[in-house]
């Protein structure tokens, strides 16, 4: 009998824990939309304040087309409002300048805003090892491929390839 009880409690327990986690889980994910969407409005509004004819912006622009220049981003990054939304987030960014890039994904120049807020949700929390594992594979993917690409070039053309290292190796030994 205290076996079964001690089962049943424990059983009920694990239950209450896995509901908890479900409710903590389903919190999260409507305060991440929620602040993720006052971070929209509020770049929508800091945009507006310093354009010339806000209707414009207003009428033509949803998240995919929305640009950010590197200059409206960094003004974007500073604002007050916008901080204590990226402290919510747990997303905290040192130097706002030097942030551009990470958040132009496609190197165009410009910050969409899907780009804004999918690199946020990336942001978000402490860095993990995974995170620093799958860097370090990237890096070395693109290593492979370039060593993979000299190993090509030379292939195809050996003998231009030969003079210039031979050019480059006369040219060092004669300037000691």
């Amino acid at each position: 009998i205290i076996t079964a009880i001690f089962v049943d409690t424990t059983t009920s327990g694990l239950k209450h824990n896995d509901i908890m986690r479900k409710y903590e889980q389903q919190y999260e994910r409507e305060f991440v939309k929620s602040k993720l969407r006052r971070m929209v409005q509020r770049v929508q509004e800091i945009r507006m304040d310093r354009a010339l004819d806000p209707k414009v912006i207003e009428e033509s622009e949803d998240l995919r087309s929305y640009q950010l220049g590197e200059e409206e981003f960094v003004n974007v990054l500073m604002d007050t409002e916008i901080q204590t939304l990226m402290v919510d987030l747990d997303v905290s960014i040192f130097n706002p300048a030097g942030m551009f890039d990470t958040f132009d994904v496609d190197s165009n120049g410009h910050v969409s805003m899907l780009e804004f807020v999918q690199v946020f949700m990336k942001l978000r929390g402490d860095p993990q090892k995974t995170d620093i594992i799958g860097c370090v594979v990237s890096i070395r993917n693109l290593q492979d491929r370039v060593d993979q690409l000299a190993l090509e070039v030379k292939r195809l053309n050996p003998q231009r390839i030969t003079r210039r290292t031979a050019t480059f190796a006369g040219s060092r030994s004669s300037t000691r």
